[in-house]
């Protein structure tokens, strides 16, 4: 397999956790809504509070992740270009730092941490009621 096969193995798989993250926050937070008790949000137990925040958190780090990438791409790119002779961004070979693909990493990792804390205030929410 060459490397660019890699990477793109790679790239595809974090596309579709992140989709998945999103999917996953966005019904959690529609599950909270449907297991409150009475009409008003004031009336959700600590656990279903637990995981609401948690679903928000894991929305909240998966737009971080991509504004950082946004703008830290951006400006390398800015950055970079100015120091090459021509504008044709084809010919030079340049290694990124790794700051900028570190600090990605750690919202990716945390939004997924954050996504499962969240399911599991819900699970437990859950086997509270059912008890």
């Amino acid at each position: 397999m060459k490397l660019n096969e890699f990477r793109q193995t790679y790239y595809s798989a974090t596309r579709r956790v992140s989709q998945i993250c999103q999917t996953s926050s966005l019904g959690g937070i529609g599950v909270v809504w449907a297991l409150k008790s009475g009409t008003s949000i004031t009336q959700l137990t600590d656990l279903l509070i637990q995981s609401l925040v948690c679903f928000f958190l894991a929305l909240a780090l998966d737009l971080a992740q991509y504004v950082w990438r946004t703008v830290a791409w951006g400006v390398m790119a800015t950055c970079r270009e100015k120091g090459l002779p021509s504008r044709d961004g084809d010919q030079e070979v340049l290694d990124p730092p790794s700051w900028v693909n570190c600090v990605a990493l750690i919202f990716f990792a945390l939004k997924v941490l954050v996504m499962l804390a969240g399911f599991g205030f819900l699970f437990a929410q859950a086997r509270a009621l059912l008890s």
